[in-house]
């Protein structure tokens, strides 16, 4: 029974720990590769650039809070869902940039110029669910394009919308 058990049950276990291992080190983004932002034009926008600064407006009145369950890895959290448009842009309605950051966007405001470092990735069910997009439809009048960006905020920092200020050489 003994040698059952042996042969069973290592095996079993080791294979438990790693796979452990590597759902929390996915969960905790140890796989990610570092983040080093780079300057980029809003228009300039795409996922050969992964990380990138960029500069924009974003609209409020289409913002989607998304509430995650906390497991045994990490705790519960909130991320909310905007659209970022070129700077000055306030009537702009298809959505090429959607922002996923966990600051909450202030209450009663309706558009913010913004400067944003993260990680951008193409759209896609698993990143964000076609239950946004309905849900965006039924809201407001914002839709998303067929080449919309993803944009995981990591800093997210007020801009007065001023080309000239910044001066650290960022668009």
């Amino acid at each position: 029974m003994r040698q059952l058990w042996l042969s069973f049950g290592i095996p079993f276990l080791v294979v438990f720990v790693l796979a452990a291992g590597v759902i929390a080190a996915r969960d905790l983004d140890l796989f990610a590769p570092v983040c080093e932002p780079v300057p980029v034009e809003f228009k300039d926008l795409d996922v050969t650039t992964p990380c990138v600064r960029v500069r924009g407006m974003a609209h409020y009145g289409a913002t989607i809070a998304q509430h995650y369950p906390g497991n045994l890895l990490h705790s519960s959290h909130d991320e909310w869902l905007f659209p970022l448009f070129q700077a000055h842009d306030a009537k702009g309605r298809a959505v090429r940039v959607m922002v996923r950051s966990r600051v909450q966007p202030e209450a009663r405001v309706s558009y913010e110029f913004m400067e944003i470092e993260g990680r951008i990735t193409s759209l896609s069910p698993d990143v964000i669910p076609y239950q946004v997009e309905v849900q965006m439809g039924k809201t407001s009048d914002y839709f998303l394009t067929d080449d919309t960006l993803i944009l995981e905020a990591i800093t997210v920092h007020p801009w007065d919308g001023n080309e000239a200020s910044g001066g650290d050489g960022a668009p």
